[in-house]
């Protein structure tokens, strides 16, 4: 078996050179090689998407293709023969300039290192080209100097930004840009490339270890390159599906089902025990969880019809499956996640995990089950004829009604005192004198301010008479305007 070196590490050496080697991202390619034979391509373009699936190497391949001067005129590919192709693959062009925006995010380093180099000519390319890495991290004043050449570049300039988070970039920038998502790669795709690198490189790797391998890639080829490296060195003699999970610290097939089983029997005493001895033997909870969250996964997915598990014993899982309900399986997938979570939050991890297995533990609930029990329940209590009485009367959730509003009934009038009347008429001999009235009138208010100020200085205004019946009338005077 040939063993690779520590200068020439697989995600390296195998990086594509002609864009027909690039793994996944067949539409983003097709539109620049079409851009290519067209010659049509822009002058500002961005490159998104998670780590690992070729944003780099693509901006890479198109400053190639873009400087090739040996190109043929049917072709996109770069010809790799020509001294700026051997110069861009050496990494010793000066017109392929790669700027590492998360160690220079500050506006003196775009200054310099950039707009200032936009206006020097090229050194012989035909383009100049700036790849900037993780151009998220550029700061506000950064991209803002930026913006201006990004949008009118000199002729011989071409920028392709690669970013993770495109989401953190200023719109104005991705607006004066040509931009491209690239996704994670697909399973089939990452097997075809890992099979073949393992088959030139003479590699003892089988099926079942490549699975694993791409399965915790997550759609990463660099990711599962340098996983590739790994296994190879651990396991020099050839590498299994369990060498793979013993590197990555993953538990065996074998040990998730035998946990599985012990949580299935309902002991209690037993699945704590079992987490104890797990524990004494260097376990980790959280990848325990995890294992057994992706175990509930596959047994729902064989449950529901599926067959295509790779590298999985199907029998043995079908049976596995017989043994649970899909709600028990829902159920333990969700109790998991949140055992993750609070896990990851408790100063004592280890006393949420046995409390979660414990619930975990506990039969579920045949919803389909207890529906036909209810209802077979329902047509017994119909047939016979007296049962109704001994049935209790439905108790509604719901709050009782509020009782209607009823009126009070209208209170009766106040008797009316036999000393008034609606059209008083005073006793002559109780008749106000109005000289009196006139004269006592300002003594009156002003005992008036001392017990009321405020009607006291109301009354001052006021002129007081007596009317032909006797009764004081009050005049008050308002300015008009």
């Amino acid at each position: 078996m040939t063993m690779v070196g520590m200068s020439d590490v697989l995600y390296r050496k195998y990086r594509p050179q002609r864009f027909e080697d690039l793994t996944g991202q067949r539409a983003i390619v097709t539109t620049l090689t079409n851009q290519l034979l067209f010659g049509s391509t822009a002058h500002a373009y961005c490159f998104s998407g998670p780590r690992g699936v070729g944003k780099t190497t693509i901006a890479r391949l198109l400053a190639k293709a873009l400087n090739c001067t040996q190109r043929a005129s049917d072709s996109a590919e770069p010809c790799l023969e020509c001294a700026q192709c051997l110069a861009m693959t050496q990494g010793n062009s000066l017109d392929l300039i790669e700027v590492d925006a998360a160690s220079h995010t500050g506006v003196d380093h775009v200054r310099d290192a950039i707009i200032a180099a936009t206006r020097v000519a090229t050194a012989g390319a035909k383009y100049k080209v700036f790849i900037i890495d993780e151009v998220h991290m550029l700061s506000i004043s950064a991209f803002n100097a930026l913006l201006k050449t990004l949008e009118e570049p000199p002729s011989h300039t071409v920028f392709m930004l690669a970013t993770t988070e495109a989401q953190k970039m200023p719109a104005t920038i991705l607006s004066r840009c040509q931009r491209f998502a690239l996704r994670p790669i697909l399973a089939e795709a990452m097997m075809g490339r890992l099979g073949f690198i393992v088959k030139k490189e003479k590699l003892t790797v089988d099926g079942p270890a490549l699975e694993e391998i791409v399965r915790s890639a997550g759609g990463s080829m660099r990711d599962a390159l340098s996983l590739l490296d790994q296994v190879v060195v651990f396991a020099p003699q050839g590498a299994g599906r369990d060498a793979v999970r013993e590197l990555l610290g993953l538990l065996s097939q074998e040990t998730v089902a035998s946990f599985m089983a012990v949580l299935k029997a309902n002991d209690p005493k037993t699945i704590v025990s079992e987490v104890v001895k797990y524990l004494e033997k260097g376990g980790d909870l959280s990848q325990l969880a995890r294992d057994l969250q992706e175990r509930c996964h596959l047994l729902l997915q064989v449950k529901a019809g599926l067959e295509s598990f790779p590298g999985e014993d199907l029998a043995e899982l079908s049976r596995s499956a017989k043994a649970y309900s899909f709600d028990e399986l829902e159920r333990n997938i969700r109790l998991l996640g949140r055992c993750l979570e609070e896990m990851r939050k408790s100063p004592c991890p280890q006393a949420v995990f046995q409390a979660f297995c414990l619930r975990m533990s506990q039969p579920g609930v045949d919803i389909a089950s207890l529906s036909r029990r209810l209802e077979a329940l329902e047509r017994k209590i119909s047939q016979s004829g007296g049962a109704q009485k001994s049935v209790p009367p439905e108790v509604s959730s719901a709050p009782p009604d509020p009782p209607a509003f009823k009126p009070p009934d209208p209170l009766p009038p106040p008797p009316v005192s036999s000393e008034f009347s609606a059209d008083p008429k005073p006793d002559s001999s109780e008749r106000i004198d109005a000289d009196l009235l006139r004269t006592q009138w300002p003594s009156f208010v002003q005992e008036v301010q001392k017990a009321k100020p405020s009607l006291g200085h109301c009354l001052e205004d006021a002129e007081a008479s007596v009317t032909a019946e006797g009764s004081i009338l009050l005049t008050f005077s308002f300015p008009t305007f």
